[in-house]
């Protein structure tokens, strides 16, 4: 009987977006004494000079392999862990990197008849420290928080494998990829507050607790394309936050402005259906412009989203063309 080996990977690297910070915690960031991290590459090639480059904050990396023999699983194991970047501090006449503190992985296996799963925590404290609230809002104390990362890859007995993330800190962002290196998901929504008021002794897998992450789907190249000269234009509109339930868009209203949703999952509303959801990056509203009308959808928050002014007329006609037909291959699809 032969045996055939199935091998598989998952990878997450953690990354903060521009003015993810909030309050006054964000001053070393205004002030050029921190740095906020560019998005990382659409496809993974290099994870090791992503993380030594210190373009992210943290990485997860699980390997899996099983041995399959007649529709059996015969053996499996699996190798991986996390890596953390140093944190650049720049103090004008010098820059130094202040090396970040991991900690040990967390691994688990779990097996049934069918399959087999392996489980990875990967994570640690940030490199530099910095105040934080200690109980208190008049209290602080100046110690780095946690991020952290858990992972999850089946195999399958008839060789298929699937992955997910099971659990993810608040902040920063994480981003997934898959075996090939493709983005596949990202976390849909991070919360600065939470992550440096929680306790980060307990509320971390270390001491027991992890915290579900929610996922989203990626959005396009293009979008994601479109969302940088968005993102890098100093001069854009001020990041608007709607709750829950909250409308960003009404279908039937005239309007010709575009929006980029930075943080949290929007649902598009047709005629009272809900024909989609979107997360983080999506590119929303160019149809009424291209087409000098009304708004075709509503546009509801799931979650608490971000979203920033996007000038329509920054972008060509050509490009604008492009993504209201992917939107409608997209709603077509579903």
């Amino acid at each position: 009987m032969a045996t055939e080996r199935v091998e598989t990977s998952f990878t997450s690297v953690s990354w903060i977006p521009a003015e993810a910070m909030t309050g006054f915690m964000r001053l070393p960031m205004d002030v050029g004494l921190g740095h906020y991290d560019p998005p990382p590459p659409e496809h993974l090639d290099d994870l090791d000079g992503l993380v030594a480059a210190g373009r992210c904050r943290f990485a997860n990396r699980l390997n899996v392999w099983a041995d399959i023999t007649d529709g059996h699983i015969v053996d499996s194991g699996s190798s991986g862990g996390g890596m953390v970047a140093k944190t650049e501090v720049d103090l004008k006449a010098l820059t130094i990197r202040v090396a970040a503190i991991p900690f040990p992985e967390i691994r688990d296996a779990e097996t049934d008849d069918t399959s087999v799963t392996y489980v990875q925590t990967a994570g640690g404290r940030t490199g530099a420290p910095f105040p934080r609230r200690a109980g208190s809002a008049s209290r602080f104390r100046l110690k780095s928080p946690t991020a952290w990362t858990t992972l999850a890859v089946t195999v399958r007995q008839d060789g298929s494998v699937s992955a997910e993330p099971r659990g993810a800190s608040s902040f920063p962002r994480h981003w997934f990829y898959d075996n090939d290196g493709r983005l596949v998901q990202k976390s849909a929504t991070i919360d600065f507050d939470l992550w440096t008021a929680g306790d980060h002794n307990a509320d971390t897998p270390w001491g027991q607790t992890d915290r579900l992450v929610l996922a989203a789907d990626t959005e396009s190249s293009l979008e994601r394309y479109l969302s940088r000269s968005v993102m890098a234009d100093r001069q854009r509109s001020t990041i608007r936050v709607v709750r829950p339930g909250g409308v960003l868009m009404t279908q039937g209203e005239e309007a010709s402005s575009m929006e980029l949703l930075i943080d949290g999952i929007v649902e598009i509303e047709v005629d009272g259906v809900v024909v989609a959801e979107c997360g983080p990056g999506s590119l929303l509203g160019e149809r009424a412009f291209l087409e000098r009308g009304q708004r075709t959808s509503t546009v509801r928050a799931v979650t608490r989203v971000k979203v920033v002014g996007a000038d329509p007329e920054s972008f060509s006609p050509a490009k604008l063309a492009e993504l209201r037909e992917l939107h409608q291959r997209e709603l077509d699809a579903d």
